[in-house]
């Protein structure tokens, strides 16, 4: 899949050395209707983090990205209606899910999708997100993710488009890089091409 979105440069950057490092950090609100510019209920969480790193893949294999976090801060609930990638350099959407969780974080590469969550998951297109309120439940987005060649494969982002109560359109553009790097055992031997990606260097269409 394709978007037609651009993001800016991230203006911070934090290295983690992890096996897998992703960065989440939300850029824009939402717009609804024909006012654009009007910002909408639905916002991500920020781990404040804008640095991507790399997981070695084979190409087709498919791994459960877990990182976004959806909070509805609006009164009535949002429908989700599409879910799509910025900037996607030989990297497919294969599918996505949301659930909602106890707080637990559960991290991000586990193989297949959807993955084996200990919560009931359900496709995220259609799926309806209750307000947030005093709720200690997460609202988790769960991407299932695969390489489509060899190289370095990456994102730098996801647009979540989604309607409210009276019927606005709305969509929210997130800063989530994602690198995955392929064959695994070329990788394998050279570790600094696949974790040091900076997502701010990812290739952009």
């Amino acid at each position: 899949m394709t978007a037609a979105h651009r993001l800016p440069a991230p203006t911070t950057r934090v290295r983690l050395i992890l096996p897998l490092v992703l960065g989440v950090v939300v850029l824009a609100g939402a717009c609804g209707g024909d006012d654009r510019a009007a910002p909408g209920p639905l916002v991500a969480n920020d781990p404040r983090s804008s640095y991507a790193g790399g997981l070695r893949v084979n190409v087709g294999e498919i791994y459960s990205f877990s990182d976004v976090l959806l909070h509805n801060r609006g009164d009535g609930p949002l429908r989700i209606t599409g879910v799509t990638l910025v900037s996607p350099q030989h990297i497919e959407l294969v599918g996505s899910a949301i659930g909602v969780t106890p707080g637990s974080k559960y991290p991000s590469g586990a193989r297949g999708f959807p993955p084996p969550y200990p919560f009931a998951l359900e496709p995220a297109v259609g799926a309806e997100i209750p307000p947030t309120g005093k709720s200690t439940h997460e609202t988790i987005l769960i991407l299932g993710l695969r390489a489509d060649q060899d190289g370095i494969s990456s994102l730098s982002g996801i647009v979540v488009t989604y309607q409210d109560a009276v019927g606005s359109n709305h969509e929210l553009l997130i800063r989530y890089a994602v690198s995955l790097c392929a064959p695994r055992a070329y990788f394998k031997r050279h570790l600094r091409a696949c974790k040091l990606l900076p997502a701010a260097e990812s290739p952009s269409v």
